[in-house]
């Protein structure tokens, strides 16, 4: 009796901190301070979302916002990537290192496809170049926006990236350039009739989980990026098939988060994003 009821003391301490620790967890990708909302694309109204990144799987960040968009009624989502990402980290089971542009541009189109974007471009601007590539692929951008015409534009914070890779925040710079000089109708008229995207979404990462694991680069990310405005819940399901559909990329961030992607998306089930509307800034 009295080694039942040891053994069951043992297994309550035990749940507790499994408890106890998967609600610290919890707590590291969550945004005490944000405003929790179901839709973002919903919540602000708009019916025309363009999503704009550097790599393929950096949609992946946004995933849930753009299945969203796209599955609204009377909605439509789109895509621009800068980048076939051929400087990214290669799977030798995947395919061979010089064929990684090409197989992380057919992933993304498929991953697109996927999550219902009605349109993509995947540009060819050498991976790791957008710093220096930065006035003319404003200027595709600009073209781009007055074509399109999104009211909402997903892209990186210019100055923290989600992860201060210098190309996230070249586009996340280049985007927040284009959407000013889109709307103003005595610039480049060649490039098409002005638009103003009312919206403009940067998608940011939880700040604790950079606080507590993520070292100096972390730190770095943390002191750079604009605050958090909204959170919106995503169904893990998104962000696991999206992994499944990069399959060049799974292996190599499987390895920087160091757990397995359900887990890590079981605890990571939010996006969060900053705000600018039109006229704020």
């Amino acid at each position: 009796m009295i080694m039942k009821r040891a053994i069951a003391a043992a297994l309550l301490v035990l749940a507790m901190g499994t408890v106890v620790t998967a609600a610290w967890l919890d707590s590291q990708f969550e945004e005490a301070d944000a405003e929790e909302i179901s839709s973002l694309a919903g919540h602000l109204g708009a019916q025309s979302v363009l999503g704009i990144f550097a790599h393929p799987d950096d949609e992946i960040l946004a995933a849930g916002a753009l299945a969203d968009a796209a599955s609204r009624a009377g909605s439509v989502a789109r895509m621009i990537t800068a980048t076939r990402g051929e400087a990214g980290i290669p799977d030798d089971s995947v395919c061979r290192p010089e064929d990684l542009g090409l197989v992380r541009h057919a992933e993304v189109l498929k991953h697109g496809y996927q999550l219902g974007l009605e349109r993509q471009l995947v540009w060819q601007y050498p991976d790791g170049s957008l710093v220096a590539q930065l006035e003319q692929v404003t200027l595709e951008l600009v073209r781009e926006i007055r074509s399109l015409r999104p009211d909402l534009i997903i892209t990186f914070d210019p100055e923290s990236g989600y992860t201060f890779h210098p190309d996230h925040r070249a586009i996340g710079g280049a985007a927040t350039k284009a959407r000013r000089l889109a709307a103003d109708p005595v610039f480049r008229p060649d490039l098409g009739a002005p638009h103003e995207a009312r919206w403009l979404a940067f998608v940011l990462v939880p700040r604790r989980i950079m606080q507590n694991f993520g070292g100096e680069r972390g730190t770095e990310i943390i002191q750079h990026q604009v605050p958090v405005r909204y959170a919106v819940p995503v169904d893990q399901r998104i962000k696991t098939r999206a992994w499944s559909i990069h399959e060049s990329q799974y292996g190599y961030t499987r390895r920087v988060w160091r757990a397995p992607l359900w887990l890590l998306y079981w605890f990571f089930d939010q996006e969060h994003y900053a705000i600018e509307e039109a006229g704020s800034a």
